[in-house]
């Protein structure tokens, strides 16, 4: 069960993540944080969205409710993840799990509190060296000397496409 502080109950938070998906698209995605799972979701169908079976579809979890915090975890804490997800991982699983992966695109989108200003600044450096496009709505994580982003608005929430130089 993920802890009520860890789950995500804003809806429009997934509109973005599969419109970032469409629009791009992605072909393979990094869903850091797995908003997806954090939501609610049962299928990668959703609010009136979809996230295509042909869309490889990979989720890191950053804290340890979902696929768990030991190193060689391999079947998640909730089983809904390996419907979900065609890879996850911990944070601690991702040098290994995610080694030679490349993404057409990363999201970064609302992660969980516990996650310090300094993980996820380390997370977006790892997440630059496999993609060139990532989707946050977190403007205290952009590095304008490395990366270029743009921001837009939502429904009153500001997200960044971040363009890694």
């Amino acid at each position: 069960m993920i802890p009520k502080e860890y789950a995500v109950t804003d809806k429009k938070k997934l509109t973005i993540f599969a419109t970032m998906i469409a629009q791009t698209e992605a072909t393979s995605v990094l869903d850091a944080g797995m908003l997806l799972i954090r939501s609610g979701a049962v299928s990668r169908s959703f609010e009136g969205f979809s996230v295509p079976e042909n869309i490889h579809l990979y989720g890191m979890e950053l804290a340890e409710y979902i696929v768990g915090a030991e190193e060689n975890a391999s079947k998640p804490l909730i089983p809904v993840c390996e419907a979900l997800y065609d890879g996850f991982a911990n944070a601690k699983q991702k040098q290994d799990v995610f080694r030679d992966t490349k993404f057409d695109l990363a999201t970064m989108v609302d992660l969980p509190r516990t996650v310090s200003l300094d993980e996820k600044k380390q997370l977006m450096k790892w997440i630059g060296n496999r993609t060139s496009l990532c989707l946050t709505d977190d403007e205290k994580i952009l590095d304008r000397r490395k990366h270029v982003s743009s921001a837009f608005s939502y429904e009153g929430e500001t997200y960044y496409i971040v363009r890694f130089l």
